[in-house]
């Protein structure tokens, strides 16, 4: 049974891409192509130094706790959506709080 989407549907998509930085152009066209709303992307492989910017999205990264590149994940939003970040609860787990409202 084909699934219809509205323009109320909310898109989310999940990724493990072993490191995101290497796959900007991918993780793009994939948001552009299926007009993802949300991305849950785990092993960004990020630094405390990294940048990552997309065009019409917000991203919230958390880092391994010793700032190298390893584990770390991300949270793609588009930046039409209305959300705010949380404040976190504990400082011992590795996670970006964010509310959609």
């Amino acid at each position: 049974m084909p699934i219809n989407f509205t323009s109320k549907s909310l898109l989310i998509l999940t990724w493990n891409p072993n490191g995101l930085a290497n796959h900007k152009n991918e993780i793009l066209a994939i948001l552009q192509t299926y007009r993802i709303d949300i991305a849950l992307i785990s092993e960004t492989h990020f630094t405390n130094s990294s940048i990552f910017n997309l065009p019409g999205y917000k991203t919230f990264k958390t880092n391994h706790p010793d700032g190298t590149a390893q584990a770390g994940a991300a949270i793609i939003v588009r930046s039409s959506l209305f959300f705010s970040t949380l404040s976190p609860i504990s400082n011992h787990l590795t996670y970006k709080p964010v509310a959609f409202l």
